[in-house]
């Protein structure tokens, strides 16, 4: 999880003198940074080993009952998508993020919230009287590894979630390339074997030798992939945030994207978005973007120095 990642690792690095204990659970063989310790479960006896705590924050909506009641609490909130997407999750799931969300959100001292976007769902779901706390996320994790924007080779298409379906982006790249030979080739992340064959079926023989599909890509294959796009298309009919975005907003690279309340709040009121699902537009949008066309002002973004400063200062 790219947030629990930067968020544990500028906290080591920008206040080292800071004691931090990471609960997870048994088996679960995630690697700990310097001055990150790991216990393994949840038992109370891990509360009792770790000593005194100042606070406890779970980068989920959920608080385990044996973190004790006087420890002020904090929870962060990305999206809703067991509503926003019930298909995508078992009845099982939902009601565990249904009752488990419910108790961890009234139990927390402060709900943290990826944007306003999300902030509002809160309020209109758990009522106003819950402690609604919007956080800035950062999106310098490529630049503080060391990555700048490359030579643009092709258009970049993120779907690996529903929401962001890879037939929307097809149609809207096969339609750019109908209106302007010049468009680049493109790569699709986030689809797997199956999904990628179902679509190239329908693909043309010029289409095939410029269409990739990609299911995961390691760390520094997916950074030279994304530094190295003419723009990159987030289609998605939902989003709670959309870090791709503001990922491409810190090198400089094109966004075409459909309008969304979470990416206006991350691209800026006069960033120019196509309407839901609206091929034609978002196509005329890519065109621009590839060829240098549009003005794109993108605004500025956070970093996750300021993300953990955020937190740090609301939970103390």
């Amino acid at each position: 999880m790219i947030l629990a990642e930067n968020v544990m690792q500028r906290w080591v690095e920008t206040h080292p003198d800071d004691h931090i204990v990471v609960w997870r659970p048994k088996g679960d063989d995630v690697g700990t940074r310097s001055r990150v310790m790991a216990h393994l479960g949840r038992r109370t006896k891990d509360f009792d080993e770790a000593g005194p705590m100042d606070f406890y924050l779970s980068l989920n909506p959920t608080v385990p009952p044996t973190v004790p009641r006087q420890i002020r609490t904090g929870v962060l909130v990305h999206d809703f998508r067991h509503e926003q997407e019930p298909e995508r999750f078992s009845r099982q799931e939902t009601l565990y993020r249904r009752l488990m969300w419910k108790k961890g959100i009234h139990r927390a001292d402060v709900v943290f919230t990826n944007s306003e976007e999300t902030a509002r769902h809160v309020t209109a779901r758990f009522g106003s009287g819950i402690a609604v706390n919007v956080l800035p996320i950062g999106a310098d994790h490529m630049s503080h590894r060391g990555v700048v924007r490359l030579e643009p080779m092709h258009v970049l298409a993120i779907c690996h979630r529903a929401n962001k379906p890879a037939s929307t982006a097809l149609a809207v790249w096969r339609r750019a390339y109908e209106l302007d030979a010049g468009v680049p080739p493109l790569c699709i992340v986030g689809v797997d074997d199956a999904q990628a064959a179902e679509l190239e079926r329908d693909l043309g023989p010029e289409e095939r030798c410029r269409v990739t599909f990609s299911e995961s890509l390691g760390e520094n294959e997916f950074d030279r992939l994304f530094a190295s796009s003419a723009a990159v298309l987030m289609l998605s009919s939902e989003e709670g945030f959309g870090l791709p975005v503001a990922e491409a907003a810190q090198l400089d690279i094109p966004v075409v994207a459909y309008e969304l309340p979470a990416l206006r709040e991350t691209l800026g009121s006069a960033y120019p978005l196509a309407a839901q699902g609206d091929v034609e537009s978002a196509a005329a949008l890519l065109c621009d973007a590839v060829r240098g066309d549009a003005v794109l002002h993108h605004p500025p973004t956070h970093s996750w120095n300021d993300t953990v400063d955020h937190l740090r200062a609301a939970l103390r």
